[in-house]
């Protein structure tokens, strides 16, 4: 029995009301990026991810019954990221109900197993690939493998071979990233187990008090110069021993030039790798002190007496590091004594700091002393509750003051990126005055009143409207000497509150001028290059929605103190991996697409589908699209109209429905059934002949005026493309001078093709 083709409208039912929903995409380039179906609410469970779970044994696999699996939504449109989870049966299979979104997996194998846990697909949490679930439709037969766990063992001697207990033997990662840590047992013995394949290094930290030093792995003093070990396949990597040295220690004494003994001075070792090697010691009450814990080796000495209004040195009396003398040698185990210095009396600047509009004494404001021949700071302090300084143990000298508020005070909030004053009311080191001290003197009346900073506040949300996780990104509008947009000023994490509503951020404490505000979601880390380059899986913007420094928005703090709020970013989440440009012409027809579900683009193994937007259309998946746009039910007929379609066909109904509504008639054979060429291209002109016979268009009457200079008059798309030309639908290129082209042979590009249909869609519906 075959089935009549239903009787269909001449538009499709739906169009008036998607029309207006829709054309807000066009306007604003804000589609929806997260769910897959317009119509389903965000919190509602749409889709499923299910797979297998096995893990080595072996040269072989065997399925990993209880590992939990869980699928973590990486936007955020719920008030928290949503986290959904199952474990595995006996046969290592699972089934996790989750919304629409991008996920990844992580994978925790139960206590006990000899797997190690992974994320999605082999990867660690940072690089994890994403995988993109759209609404009722599955995410099925994902396959996992669970690598063998590994282990490091070894013991831990001291002195005379004895056990060393309750030593901290510590794993790193080659680039110094922590791992995992052990203790030693009653036998001096550890093991670290639980570990991915890969390459580490090894500290062996010894217990306070024992009279020992810390080394790394095998008998090295620094992470950059330990041995690598390395881990794979299940096997323990044993015999990772030490043997940890007894520490040295070196002792002395301070005095003032006068003679007297200093106590309170804080004494530092610094080896040659200008690291600081050992608790700081500070001299008693005769002037004594003792740094002990070092291993042997050269080091320099670092005096600090500032509190005492001492001039600071370096072994053996200099000013500098730079010019500090690593001659102080001590061998393991033993004591390099009379290590001794005498500091000079330090110059001081005092003062006062108060904020105005009222006037108030600032509390907490730190003021920077900076010398004339560097711009590190020499000496600092805090400003007291009643707004007074003192700036002691400074060498003779030219200085300027940078007076810096204290965090967050509710009328001079905190500028961690910028200046807010240096001395005499400059905006910059480089205008700042200067003035002298002399050796041992007192600079008194230094005092200075600061002007409250603006702020530029605003929210961070995905194009829904819902709070995301970020980071926002502040540059100077003007000062364009670092690079090729603005000067970098700083950052400021945006994170979604408590409530799930709002994700905001504030710049405070900022002078007057103009700015400019970036936004990313944080996934290329704190400072993003020019251009904000498309982060995973949101694409960073400048305000207000636009994609480079010199097309962006500026923010203007005019006067002192004022508050310059929605200054608010918007993240696109685009739902192809090919089309990640928002500012790009097609890129709000593109999402339409998706998001009206007439295109779900191209899977990949992992991460978002591609839309392949150059390629060029087949007249099958025109068809489809087309079908798609109507929202019409269509049942085919039983018996091929096309003797080139197949009833077996993906396409088939989508064809049929073409032949139905009379858009499509095929090619005639001389024998036989049409052709209906589904896999050949889509030409542009044959494009304005589907789009206009859906819309009902009469293209009985020839035009009268030419459109496009390479279509004419009397073509047999003339009429059709003339249609195309009046609806806004197309207007062709356009030349230097005369009329435009159409170029009606040339292929519809897949990108072209989700604009004429977004325009053919948004026609009124014929009465």
């Amino acid at each position: 029995m075959s089935n009549s083709p239903v009787s269909v409208p001449p538009l499709p039912r739906a169009r008036a009301r998607r029309t207006a929903q829709l054309a807000w995409v066009l306007v604003a380039s804000l589609v929806v990026t997260l769910l897959g179906a317009v119509a389903s609410p965000a919190n509602a469970l749409g889709s499923s991810i299910s797979g297998t779970v096995t893990g080595e044994s072996g040269a072989t696999t065997v399925p990993l019954a209880n590992v939990q699996v869980t699928a973590i939504g990486i936007v955020n449109t719920f008030p928290f990221f949503p986290e959904f989870s199952a474990t595995t049966n006996a046969s290592g299979a699972y089934t996790i109900s989750v919304p629409a979104g991008n996920y990844t997996l992580r994978f925790t194998p139960p206590a006990g197993s000899m797997h190690v846990a992974e994320y999605w697909n082999d990867k660690t949490r940072g690089s994890a690939d994403l995988l993109t679930v759209e609404s009722f439709v599955p995410v099925t037969g994902l396959a996992t493998t669970l690598s063998l766990a590994n282990s490091i063992a070894g013991n831990v001697k001291g002195i005379a071979n004895s056990n060393v207990v309750s030593a901290v033997v510590s794993l790193y990662t080659v680039n110094g990233d922590f791992v995992a840590s052990a203790m030693t047992d009653d036998s001096g013995n550890y093991v670290l187990v639980g570990l991915a394949a890969g390459n580490y290094k090894l500290r062996f930290g010894p217990p306070i008090g024992t009279g020992y030093i810390a080394e790394w792995w095998d008998n090295k003093s620094s992470l950059a110069l330990a041995d690598t070990v390395t881990v794979s396949g299940g096997v323990a990597a044993t015999g990772k021993n030490a043997v940890l040295g007894a520490e040295a220690t070196i002792t002395g004494n301070v005095k003032n030039t006068s003679g007297t003994n200093l106590a309170g001075v804080r004494v530092d070792a610094r080896n040659v790798w200008r690291t600081f090697v050992s608790p700081p010691s500070t001299t008693d009450a005769d002037g004594n002190y003792s740094i002990s814990g070092l291993a042997g080796g050269s080091y320099t000495l670092y005096f600090n007496g500032t509190e005492q209004n001492y001039v600071a040195q370096w072994w053996n009396n200099k000013p500098t590091e730079a010019t500090a003398q690593w001659t102080i040698t001590v061998n393991e185990g033993h004591t390099a004594v009379g290590r001794d210095a005498v500091l000079e009396a330090g110059a001081s600047i005092s003062g006062n700091v108060k904020g105005c509009c009222p006037v108030v004494n600032l509390n907490g404001v730190t003021v920077f002393a900076i010398g004339s021949t560097s711009a590190i700071p020499v000496g600092s302090a805090i400003t007291s509750g009643d707004g007074d300084y003192t700036i002691k143990g400074l060498p003779a000298g030219s200085y300027t003051l940078h007076f810096v508020p204290a965090p967050f005070s509710a009328d001079y909030p905190f500028n961690s990126f910028g200046v807010s004053e240096y001395w005499n009311a400059k905006q910059s080191l480089a205008t700042a005055d200067y003035f002298p001290v002399g050796a041992g003197n007192t600079v008194t009346n230094m005092h200075a009143t600061l002007e409250p900073g603006g702020t530029i506040q605003g929210r961070l949300t995905d194009s829904l409207g819902s709070p995301i996780n970020g980071v926002a990104l502040l540059y100077s509008a003007t000062d364009t000497s670092a690079s090729q947009a603005g000067s970098y000023l700083g950052r400021a994490v945006v994170s979604v509150d408590q409530s799930g509503l709002a994700a905001s951020y504030a710049f405070p404490g900022l002078p007057v001028g103009s700015y400019r505000v970036a936004f990313t979601d944080g996934s290329t880390g704190g400072v993003v290059d020019i251009g904000l380059p498309p982060s995973n899986p949101y694409v960073s913007e400048w305000w207000s929605n636009k994609y480079s420094f010199a097309a962006a928005t500026s923010a203007l703090v005019t006067t002192p103190g004022q508050r310059v709020e929605e200054i608010n970013g918007t993240l696109e989440n685009p739902r192809f991996a090919d089309v990640g440009d928002p500012s790009s012409t097609f890129y709000p027809f593109i999402e339409w697409m998706a998001s009206a579900g007439i295109s779900t683009g191209t899977v990949q193994p992992s991460g978002k589908p591609l839309y392949k937007p150059a390629d060029a259309v087949s007249r099958q998946a025109m068809a489809l699209f087309m079908y798609r746009l109507s929202e019409e039910t269509f049942t085919p007929p039983v018996t091929a109209t096309f003797a080139d379609v197949a009833t077996t066909s993906q396409f088939y109904t989508a064809i049929e429905w073409m032949a139905a509504r009379g858009i499509s008639a095929g090619t005639a054979q001389p024998v036989g059934k049409p052709l209906f060429k589904p896999s050949a291209p889509v030409s542009r002109q044959a494009m304005a002949l589907f789009v206009a016979r859906y819309a009902s268009a009469n293209l009985t009457v020839a035009p009268t005026t030419q459109r496009f200079a390479d279509v004419p008059l009397g073509a047999s798309s003339a009429a059709a493309i003339n249609w195309m030309f009046v609806n806004g639908i197309s207007t062709g290129s356009a030349q230097p001078s005369g009329l435009p082209l159409y170029k009606p042979s040339d292929p519809v590009t897949r990108q072209a093709m989700a604009a004429f249909l977004f325009r053919v869609n948004a026609l009124s519906p014929t009465p």
